[in-house]
């Protein structure tokens, strides 16, 4: 759970510096941001998935990815 835990500025700051200068680690990133928007699209797609989507957006999975889609700016605040 630490791992997932909001990022201060300086945090997030490493991350991106990580993303732009480290080909490995980006493309993790964008596998993981990829295949997590895809599996919540498919959640959102299903009758009374909304709840669903919610619950996975909160947990450590989804987290994770609001911390990285934020670090590389792939969501914006």
């Amino acid at each position: 759970r630490r791992a997932v835990r909001l990022l201060d500025p300086s945090e997030a700051r490493e991350v991106a510096r990580l993303y732009g200068e480290d080909d490995e680690f980006r493309e993790q990133v964008n596998r993981y941001i990829h295949d997590f928007e895809a599996m919540l699209r498919q959640i959102l797609s299903l009758r009374d998935g909304s709840p669903l989507g919610v619950t996975l957006l909160s947990s450590d999975m989804g987290k994770l990815y609001v911390v990285l889609a934020q670090a590389i700016e792939r969501l914006r605040a």
